[in-house]
């Protein structure tokens, strides 16, 4: 079972070393501008080209600001973060969706509780869990993972099911 970092220490560490494991990966960074609906930053941003993947770091109010999406971000203006995966900065905050959750063998792992939004009816934790989860067919014309396993989490006491997006290597 996984319990949830709280402490600040802990917590900026598990951050310092996802950082540290998508820059080791990236095969070009460049500091450029993300947009979102209700702005743009700019910010460090890390490719890793041979999974045409990408990931900018940053500061954001009361947490880390992790946003990853697909496709070389250089040859778009302002891309677009797929999905922001946001701990906060200490302590336990159920509105902010992700996290840093360990086992009982110090390995850390990057969370999300399945909190998403994007406005638009049928969008929410209740579709994207039950398309994760394969018990749908399709979603949006994607095919689901039939099979994307959900992992319990102690969670202040609570024991909470959440999604691990990876995990740092064995200590």
């Amino acid at each position: 079972m996984l319990y949830l970092l709280e402490s600040e220490g802990e917590i900026a560490e598990a951050q310092r070393r996802f950082e540290a494991l998508v820059q080791a990966a990236a095969t070009s960074v460049k500091r450029i501008r993300i947009g979102f609906p209700s702005g743009s930053m700019d910010a460090e941003t890390y490719w890793m080209g041979d999974r045409d993947l990408w990931c900018a770091f940053e500061h954001a109010g009361n947490r880390y600001w992790n946003a990853l999406g697909l496709g070389n971000p250089f040859e778009v203006k302002t891309p677009p973060p797929d999905v922001e995966i946001n701990p906060p900065l200490s302590g336990i905050n159920r509105r902010i969706a992700g996290g840093f959750a360990a086992d009982e063998s110090g390995r850390i792992y990057l969370i999300h509780r399945g909190k998403v939004g994007g406005g638009k009816k049928g969008v929410g934790k209740v579709a994207f869990l039950r398309w994760y989860t394969g018990e749908s067919e399709t979603k949006g014309g994607e095919q689901s993972l039939h099979g994307g396993e959900l992992l319990e989490m102690m969670d202040d006491g609570e024991a909470t099911q959440v999604i691990v997006i990876g995990g740092s290597p064995t200590p």
